[in-house]
């Protein structure tokens, strides 16, 4: 039996005046023109806060409170092998800007997901308000 090699990676659950960032992908090969929340991969010995940190810094221009940092949800997607950790960010600082225009075309924010948002992506929002903390999907 082969031995899994995951992929793990981070999804990052950033709110402001009751809405959520999204960003609109864009020339990366994977969901091109829908929306997904910020996220990133996690690097070799690097934790899911470790790589928030570092993901909202170079994709978003903004510094996270270490201790603000809550995984609300694990996503197993095992055809795929990669594991996803959705986690909130309750507290940062800076001037908000797109610091990854040849990766994302736009800053959103939205009240609610929408038809526009990866599906998986979604789903795992909703599991989030639902209190579910850990899922496994296909995709």
């Amino acid at each position: 039996m082969e031995r899994n090699m995951l992929i793990p990676a981070v999804y990052m659950i950033i709110e402001k005046d009751g809405e959520c960032l999204f960003l609109r992908r864009y020339h990366t090969g994977y969901e091109d023109g829908k929306l997904s929340l910020p996220a990133g991969h996690i690097e070799k010995n690097e934790t899911p806060h470790e790589a928030a940190i570092r993901e909202a810094n170079e994709e978003l221009n903004i510094i996270i409170d270490p201790q603000s940092i809550e995984i609300q949800h694990v996503c197993y997607r095992y055809k795929v092998n990669r594991i996803d950790y959705y986690v909130k960010v309750n507290d940062w600082t800076g001037a908000l800007r797109n610091n990854e225009p040849n990766k994302c075309s736009e800053l959103i924010w939205l009240t609610e997901p929408n038809y526009e948002v990866i599906p998986i992506v979604k789903d795992n929002i909703l599991n989030i308000r639902k209190g579910i903390m850990f899922s496994e999907s296909l995709d």
